[in-house]
């Protein structure tokens, strides 16, 4: 399996996949597909209305990515707990993965969650400076 097979499986997942548990989500009566997409890409907006409106104090570094690392491999543990008792994967492209490029790409996921902390972190300290800035009437310090 290729990258461009990889890339293609996870866009069909997404994008055109209609679910491996039901065509129709129980709860709602909407098609999977449509209600994955809604869920992964609303949070967006709300995530940068929230970052702009309330100020977060994050922990020193190395605890914020402990605390995150912590979080990933216990998801991974439990995605791995699901397809071990049901013997399916939550995630269909799982299942075209030899197992040790399963383990390359769960570290990849945490390398990439990390990363995802660490700019939410930085653009909080950016925004929130700027605004402390503006505030006092003062202008930000170029970094140059």
């Amino acid at each position: 399996m290729t990258s461009d097979d990889v890339a293609f499986q996870i866009a069909e997942d997404f994008w055109g996949h209609t679910g491996t548990t039901s065509s129709e989500c129980i709860c709602t009566g909407m098609p999977f597909r449509d209600l994955t997409r809604g869920l992964h890409t609303t949070v967006l907006p709300f995530v940068l209305i929230e970052m702009r409106t309330t100020h977060h104090q994050y922990p020193s570094r190395s605890c914020g990515l402990a605390a995150v690392c912590t979080f990933a491999v216990g998801y991974i543990l439990w995605v791995c707990w699901i397809h071990h008792v049901t013997g399916v994967w939550v995630y269909p492209l799982l299942e075209h993965l030899s197992p040790g490029v399963k383990i390359i790409f769960f570290a990849a996921v945490t390398v990439v969650i990390n990363i995802f902390y660490l700019v939410g972190e930085v653009l909080n300290n950016y925004i929130w400076d700027t605004q402390k800035c503006i505030e006092e009437g003062k202008e930000k310090p170029k970094l140059d």
